[in-house]
């Protein structure tokens, strides 16, 4: 690869996103290009608000309906289930579909899950409600990286890409105290009445102003062709993914991604703070402060990290960041034989920073397959992601839990050292499996004018 386009057969880590516009070409007007990107990135705080608001109001659900801890997570958990689920089907329908029609739909799913929500006097419509927020919410980000390839082009799709997920956090923080402090004044209910409202006009808008790109070839001008040819007219759902799934390029990010996200969503949402418990014998206050330096690190991460690549490579990036969180698994290792707060608290910084590179890996698989292609692979590799949230946290708990706790409920340092062993190896793995593709980046995109 060199300065962002490919020869025929190479995967385009760094070259034209599918459908997006060719190297050389203008780039959409700025207002217009930054309007569609402000819709998408509302949708998206929408996605990240309703993913954590369970959290703020799950005090209120409990007394209510009088639930137990294991109906409340089980309940909780249906958004992420059914989020995994409709990986597959809005990777297809994006890919034939217009992409902001496929958004608006699918978010209608989640303006009905709220109403549900709103409405539910029985344990079974609660689940009903949830699982169809998670439906609803599903597409945002495919969708949204769909849309952004062709109106950023492959200089300033990361960028555009890692911006877009960095500002969503921002919903998890409305999921907090503000949500609590609403749903005090207003009752739970109102509040996701009102919540249902909001998502109901952020899907019109996605409908109404989050159009294509002008069209653009998708190879450029001296010919180089993507990694594999477009899908021919007509090739149905389980072709297109076929078409896909046979590509190496599909196989070296998919390992990638269900170690990043996996283990830092397992180490931020859960084992991150049982560790500062257990192994520096911190609390309270103490162990909330080092969550949020983890958080920040991760959302300094999602907005600078699409910046770099797109200056330097996102190949390049991605293996850069990849092997300092793998080395972040390792220095906590080491915390475990001589436990140092001051050291800790760094490394957290780091890890949280790092495993944001993540997104990256959605973005090399936007950029390697034509138009016809784009949902399905991201889509796609997006599956590989959420499996391992789930897969990654679940058997890091297993291996903890073989070590036996003190009297005081606390498992030993050994139980996190082996936890965190095991999956560095693993990722470790991934990244081997990962660096041919790497290899493939041998300098940074060219710097010329993009317009503006």
């Amino acid at each position: 690869m060199h300065g962002g386009v490919v020869t025929a057969g190479e995967p385009r880590v760094g070259g034209p996103a599918g459908g997006g516009l060719a190297v050389g070409e203008p780039v959409p007007a700025s207002g217009r290009r930054m309007l569609v990107f402000a819709v998408l990135a509302f949708a998206h705080i929408l996605s990240q608000f309703l993913r954590h608001a369970n959290a703020a109001i799950a005090p209120d659900i409990v007394a209510e309906f009088g639930l137990t801890a294991a109906a409340m997570g089980f309940m909780t958990s249906l958004f992420y289930v059914m989020f995994a689920s409709a990986q597959i089907p809005l990777g297809s329908a994006l890919d034939r579909g217009k992409p902001r029609y496929v958004m608006a739909a699918f978010m209608a799913a989640s303006v009905l899950g709220c109403a549900f929500y709103a409405t539910a006097r029985s344990f079974a419509l609660l689940a009903v409600g949830r699982a169809l927020m998670g439906v609803g919410m599903a597409v945002i980000l495919m969708g949204s990286m769909k849309i952004l390839s062709g109106w950023f082009g492959s200089r300033r799709f990361a960028t555009a890409s890692g911006l877009l997920v960095g500002i969503s956090s921002f919903g998890g923080l409305l999921a907090a105290s503000p949500l609590v402090s609403f749903a005090g004044a207003v009752g739970w209910r109102t509040a996701f009445w009102t919540t249902g409202g909001v998502i109901l006009a952020a899907a019109l808008l996605v409908a109404l102003l989050a159009k294509d790109a002008p069209l653009a070839n998708t190879a450029s001008k001296d010919g180089r062709a993507p990694l594999a040819p477009p899908l021919k007219r007509g090739g149905g759902h389980r072709e297109g993914y076929a078409h896909v799934m046979r590509s190496g390029a599909f196989w070296r990010l998919a390992p990638l991604i269900f170690f990043l996200a996996g283990s830092l969503f397992a180490v931020q949402g859960l084992w991150g703070g049982l560790f500062v418990r257990d192994v520096l014998g911190v609390d309270g206050t103490g162990l909330g402060v080092y969550l949020t330096v983890m958080a920040l690190g991760v959302s300094a991460g999602y907005l600078l990290s699409g910046y770099v690549a797109d200056r330097f490579g996102v190949a390049r990036v991605t293996l850069v960041g990849a092997s300092v969180f793998v080395a972040a698994h390792l220095a906590l290792v080491a915390a475990t034989w001589v436990p140092n707060v001051p050291f800790v608290f760094v490394v957290y910084a780091v890890f949280g920073f790092t495993g944001s590179v993540n997104v990256l890996v959605l973005v090399q698989a936007g950029l390697a397959f034509p138009s016809s292609l784009t949902g399905r692979a991201v889509s796609g590799v997006n599956m590989f992601g959420i499996g391992g949230a789930a897969l990654v946290q679940y058997g890091m708990g297993a291996i903890i839990a073989l070590f036996p706790r003190d009297a005081l409920g606390s498992y030993p340092p050994a139980a996190y050292r082996t936890a965190f062993l095991v999956v560095a190896a693993g990722a470790a793995a991934a990244l081997a499996v990962y660096l041919p593709l790497a290899k493939q980046a041998r300098r940074p995109p060219a710097r010329g004018p993009t317009g503006s």
